[in-house]
């Protein structure tokens, strides 16, 4: 019964945290359309908050996490300043990789990287879908030269990666 009680008790830690992704990735969708700018610090520190709750959820028994989180980091900082793209899209990335890597690494790492290339693929995808619309909308063109908002693409993705958490945690 301690188990049960145990399990139950972790999923509800889990939906808090994923209510409160959810309501950060509705922020950065509507910021980045508007004024191409998002709010840093909420992605960061709810990375962390993830990666400290799929820990507890694990009891600590997996170190892919804490190498993935190491990873993540690395990677997205140097992106950050070699320009890929803004450092804002960084840190929004380094949250989305540990939601990721909380809903898959159970399947093992290749599995993780598949979904977190595939979350990205999907992303830019409906980011490009958005940029077109909303150039439709504004009356301009839509060359290489346009700065289409990122962050749109990776929200819906985000909501939808959510909802699947939650489904996993009810």
């Amino acid at each position: 019964m301690s188990n049960l009680s145990s399990s139950v008790q972790k999923g509800r830690v889990m939906k808090v945290v994923l209510v409160l992704v959810m309501l950060y990735a509705i922020l950065c969708f509507v910021t980045d359309l508007k004024e191409r700018k998002m709010y840093s610090l909420p992605a960061n520190v709810l990375g962390m908050v993830i990666f400290f709750v799929n820990e507890y959820l694990r009891d600590g028994e997996d170190m892919s996490l804490v190498v993935i989180l190491i990873v993540s980091f690395i990677v997205f900082r140097l992106m950050a300043k070699l320009k890929v793209w803004g450092e804002g899209d960084s840190d929004y990335l380094f949250m989305l990789t540990q939601l990721i890597a909380g809903l898959s690494i159970d399947y093992g790492v290749m599995t993780f990287l598949i979904i977190e290339l595939g979350a990205i693929a999907v992303s830019l995808t409906v980011s490009v879908i958005i940029a077109f619309i909303e150039t439709r909308v504004r009356k301009e063109k839509l060359d290489k030269h346009y700065k289409a908002a990122a962050l749109p693409g990776f929200s819906v993705v985000t909501e939808l990666l959510c909802i699947l958490c939650w489904r996993i945690y009810e």
